[in-house]
């Protein structure tokens, strides 16, 4: 005759503790048993976390992403029980490549309010995130853009019937949706559709019972992302949408919302999108290279800050397709090469001959050939390490414009070496002497993403770490 919480937490415990020796049928049933005791409504959230720990460990992701919605579902009051599953949700849709959802669910994490930002696992949530953020900004110029060119590309009369077809879709959905929210209104008595939701889909989370938009953590952190997918990282600022953007790059940046808010007399026009298509060389020139450009990046990103090498060596092998910038080709190259490593040898060997045979006089040739010698050849006044030493030494002698320059050649000529790392965190403190502190903590912030496990993002963290703290001393 225990106390049922106690009972509770003794079945959580257990469960913490499992692993694959232990009879997963018997954990799960236990759990299942106290999900359905009404007596534990106060415990479902911690209860469906584990039950949905136990199903990821068994590879079940189906039912462990049914199981963390339902614990973030039944959560009313622990910020940070509700954080654990979120973030769990993040890192299944993260693994499975869906970055924009998962970003949408980090964003919910980080909505969480009563929750520290300074400890080490929310600083990691919020590095990953913003490395999300790039990959999906970078993702969307490409969808965007192979759709421009690929209209640019069609004769007249194929534009004229893809846009008939495009409109004839959107007065089907449109149809159906306000017959959808006429039904709503008429069954539900004024229930609110928000609420509906919630109540329909637990990843739909509500943290007050409320139906108001921003209380919903969850559809707060769609709708930045989907911001961010339209207009990119803004700052604060009066007539944000047009300041410091051109007018043809702002006719880009904006095109998404245009569709958005358009009149039926316009939404139903083919004109309206026949008009859209740019003709000019100039025009589709600039949409092509900025598509080329976001596959190269989307490569770093995934090579550098994910490890995924699949998925690097794709956008890099696009990249190289589609007319690359003669110096990035063989920065492009040496990137194959050493994504190809962790999974292909023939691919990873048949880009080391190319550079080897076709570069034999490059940095990169003799890395690969040598690659002791070179980074030890310090006294080679084209080596990185020399241009490396230059560059520090001019930084401590307070000559920031001449160790500036040095790091922008290092950082030119050895893209993609590992001593990249190195130019970069000097860069850093070079901005805090030229800039001031808002430049150095986002450039200590770009070295930790974009290098991980290496010496400089481990001291780039250390200093961050000891200006947060003394931040939150001065408070």
């Amino acid at each position: 005759k225990i106390p049922q919480k106690y009972k509770v937490h003794a079945a959580l415990e257990r469960a913490k503790n499992y692993s694959k020796a232990d009879s997963t049928s018997i954990i799960t049933y236990v759990l299942q048993d106290l999900i359905e005791d009404r007596d534990n409504r106060a415990y479902l959230d911690e209860l469906y976390y584990q039950a949905g720990l136990i199903a990821q460990k068994n590879g079940n992701l189906e039912n462990a992403n049914y199981f963390y919605r339902s614990s973030v579902f039944y959560n009313k009051t622990k910020p940070f029980q509700k954080s654990l599953s979120y973030e769990k949700l993040g890192d299944l849709y993260f693994d499975k490549s869906e970055f924009e959802t998962a970003g949408a669910y980090y964003d919910s994490v980080l909505a969480i309010p009563k929750l520290d930002q300074n400890t080490k696992r929310m600083r990691k949530i919020i590095r990953k995130n913003e490395s999300l953020n790039d990959v999906i900004y970078y993702e969307n110029i490409v969808k965007r853009n192979d759709s421009i060119l690929t209209l640019t590309k069609m004769p007249e009369i194929e534009q004229k019937i893809y846009f008939e077809k495009y409109i004839e879709a959107l007065k089907i959905k449109d149809l159906a949706e306000k017959e959808r929210l006429e039904n709503i209104k008429a069954n539900t008595g004024g229930l609110g559709t928000n609420e509906l939701l919630s109540r329909a889909n637990p990843a739909m989370d509500n943290n007050t019972g409320s139906s108001f938009y921003f209380y919903n953590t969850q559809s707060v952190g769609f709708g930045k992302q989907e911001f961010k997918n339209i207009y990119g990282n803004r700052p604060l600022t009066d007539n944000w949408l047009i300041s410091g953007v051109s007018g043809e790059t702002r006719a880009d940046i904006t095109g998404t919302d245009k569709n958005l808010a358009l009149s039926d007399s316009l939404k139903y026009d083919i004109h309206f999108y026949m008009d859209q298509i740019p003709v000019s060389a100039n025009k589709i020139d600039s949409i092509f290279n900025q598509r080329s450009d976001a596959y190269y990046n989307l490569g770093l990103i995934y090579k550098e800050q994910f490890k995924e090498y699949d998925l690097a060596t794709l956008n890099f092998e696009t990249y190289l397709k589609n007319k690359p910038k003669e110096n990035l080709i063989l920065p492009t190259k040496y990137h194959l090469y050493k994504s190809y490593a962790n999974f292909n040898d023939n691919l990873s060997n048949k880009y080391r001959d190319e550079i080897v045979m076709e570069y034999p006089d490059s940095r990169y040739a003799e890395i690969i050939q040598n690659p002791r010698d070179i980074l030890d050849n310090q006294n080679d006044e084209e080596s990185p390490e020399y241009i490396y030493k230059n560059a520090f030494v001019c930084y401590e002698d307070g000559d920031y414009t001449w160790a500036l320059k040095n790091v922008n050649d290092g950082l030119e000529k050895f893209k993609g070496l590992e001593i990249e790392a190195k130019f970069e965190l000097l860069n850093a403190f070079l901005l805090y002497k030229t800039k001031g502190d808002n430049a150095f903590v986002e450039k200590l912030n770009f070295v930790i993403v974009n290098y991980p496990n290496t010496e400089e993002s481990e001291h780039a963290q250390k200093v961050l770490d000891k200006l947060q703290n003394k931040e939150a001393e001065k408070k």
